[in-house]
């Protein structure tokens, strides 16, 4: 008799695979999104990877999914990949300010300064008053401002939420740069940054 690995020479998990890339062929971009998404929520993140991956090759002026695909590759510390999925989902919908926010937050880290604060004023004219102000705090934040940017935190918080994880993240970067402040009270002097928290895959709480 044949041994099992005679008879079924190809992996099931490699099987699996591939009959999971036919069945994304036969789902359109809204549902691929949205499976994408229920990954994403579900902390299936490389069935998400895979599938935001053939959507953006499928349809790569998709927006949404060229934003959710650099917020993957940004929090698996893939830098190039994600700036440049940033720039395409705001070149192709100007009006997506989170992915602009994420763009000035990855740019900042990378110590580019100077198109980081260009990137964070156009985020500051968006109509989502929290994001704004938490735009402008990481600007205050650049500049060494310490006391600005716990000004536009604080007001931040204090508007209404369209994004909890983001709320948590603005919450827990404020009690850090009031410690700083509580600890160095005379000095203005650059928070540290935590580039988990601020590449966060906000797109995953939608």
């Amino acid at each position: 008799m044949k041994e099992a690995g005679t008879l079924f020479p190809v992996s099931i998990s490699r099987l699996h695979g591939a009959l999971d890339l036919m069945a994304y062929e036969k789902l359109d971009d809204d549902e691929l999104l949205r499976l994408s998404l229920a990954a994403l929520n579900s902390a299936r993140d490389a069935d998400a990877l895979v599938m935001l991956k053939d959507l953006v090759e499928r349809s790569p002026g998709n927006a949404l999914a060229q934003y959710l695909l650099a917020a993957e590759y940004a929090q698996m510390g893939l830098w190039g990949p994600a700036e440049s999925g940033f720039r395409t989902a705001v070149e192709y919908m100007p009006e997506l300010s989170m992915a602009r926010f994420q763009l000035g937050q990855l740019l900042m880290l990378k110590g580019a300064k100077n198109e980081a604060r260009q990137v964070f004023a156009a985020v500051r004219d968006t109509k989502d008053e929290a994001l704004a102000l938490y735009a402008g705090a990481l600007g205050e934040l650049m500049e060494d401002r310490v006391s600005g940017a716990i000004e536009c935190l604080e007001a931040g918080l204090a508007r209404a939420q369209s994004i909890p994880a983001l709320e948590v993240d603005m919450q827990r970067l404020l009690r850090e740069l009031k410690e700083q402040a509580s600890q160095r009270p005379m000095e203005e002097e650059r928070a540290p940054l935590g580039a988990s928290m601020l590449l966060s895959n906000y797109g995953r709480y939608h």
